[in-house]
């Protein structure tokens, strides 16, 4: 962390940095200025962005108590804030650099656990929309099926569970990215050509018109039956996850009555 932030006397080598950085120490930095200028910290003004970040960083509760808000003065080494106040104020100092590198020193120590609870969770929305989608969507349906009553597992076939868990997430993984990627090719591809064909012959453009209205129908019909087909599909995969569950934990039967030809044949 201090070779990072140039902290450390380099004796050899190089240290390459990419990007910019912003830094939250364990013991909050405070310079002697209003609220806001510690988290605007030379940076412009963005009235938008400074009202997200003021909330992400759960200082909103602590502006409202303050006497001027967000224009009272701090005081020398933020003398005027408890030190919860004083690590939301510093983080959301980083926040609002929008730097490319963060660098953390345990700022949840000080806050409270409430506090704490809205941070994490703030920051695992933002992740979530970096891409961790799926590994985050697991996590929540995994947690929904372990809160479950018994009666869910009374009702709900454990095929159906396993289906969630497996080709599911399979798809998020693996399915939608890969469309996604074909998508934005086809899409790329189309659009060149029908740039080139319209530059040549502008007069074709009386062609394209129809021509959109009438794929935009078929897309239609399209999304909606694929969805249909979809959810069919992923449904009567069930009673086969459910089928290989029973039959791996009846495998002692299933040889002790010598009943393997059955169900080998029922799974075919």
């Amino acid at each position: 962390m201090s070779a990072i932030l140039g902290d450390m006397s380099k004796v050899t080598g190089t240290v390459n940095i990419r990007g910019s950085i912003a830094y939250v120490p364990q013991q909050p930095w405070i310079i002697n200025a209003t609220l806001k200028e510690n988290i605007l910290f030379g940076h412009e003004m963005d009235q938008g962005f400074y009202d997200k970040v003021v909330e992400a960083c759960a200082l909103k509760p602590d502006i409202v108590m303050l006497p001027a808000g967000d224009m009272t003065e701090i005081g020398e080494k933020g003398i005027n804030l408890s030190g919860g106040q004083k690590t939301r104020l510093s983080l959301a100092c980083a926040v609002y650099a929008r730097a490319d590198i963060y660098i953390m020193n345990d700022p949840l120590s000080a806050v409270d656990a409430h506090v704490s609870v809205a941070h994490r969770s703030t920051a695992t929305g933002a992740m979530a929309n970096s891409g961790n989608a799926s590994k985050k969507l697991h996590r929540s349906m995994l947690m929904g099926v372990i809160n479950s009553p018994m009666s869910f597992f009374d009702m709900t076939p454990l095929g159906r569970i396993i289906n969630r868990f497996s080709s599911d997430i399979q798809t998020c993984d693996f399915s939608i990215p890969g469309n996604i990627s074909t998508m934005v090719y086809v899409l790329f591809t189309i659009s060149s050509s029908v740039f080139v064909i319209v530059y040549s012959t502008p007069l074709l453009v009386i062609i394209f018109l129809p021509l959109i209205y009438f794929y935009q129908y078929l897309q239609k019909m399209y999304i909606c039956s694929s969805r249909k087909i979809t959810r069919i599909n992923s449904s009567t995969r069930s009673p086969v996850f459910a089928h290989l569950q029973e039959t791996l934990c009846g495998a002692s039967s299933i040889r002790a009555y010598n009943h393997q030809d059955r169900f080998i044949r029922n799974n075919e």
